[in-house]
């Protein structure tokens, strides 16, 4: 397994007035999820796969499905980069430092 991250954020905007006053507006009342996942010790055929949906995707372009496996929810998400570090560290394994991907659809609680 590898670890899962799972950080709400809330968009929004902030007034700043002459005296330094500030409004704050909330754009969406619901959590917008970020999502990081890091994988450790993958093999060429991993790396690979990874590298080839990543590609596919044309980066944070196009968004897909993504399963939690925690709790076997999905998510629609897009990668929040348009680049993909991965670390070769030993013969023929990899460690995929960061992946991180911000969901796109906001569920209805």
């Amino acid at each position: 397994m590898f670890p899962i991250i799972m950080i709400p954020t809330f968009e929004g905007e902030t007034i700043t007035y002459v005296d330094g006053s500030e409004q704050r507006i909330l754009g969406v009342d619901e959590a917008q999820l970020r999502i990081r996942l890091r994988y450790r010790y993958l093999n060429e055929t991993d790396r690979n796969s990874i590298f080839a949906f990543f590609i596919a995707r044309k980066g944070r372009t196009e968004t897909f499905y993504w399963v939690n496996p925690q709790n076997s929810l999905p998510y629609i998400v897009r990668f929040e980069e348009d680049m993909m570090n991965v670390e070769y560290f030993a013969h023929k394994l990899w460690h995929l430092n960061e992946v991180n991907f911000i969901e796109t659809y906001w569920r209805a609680s």
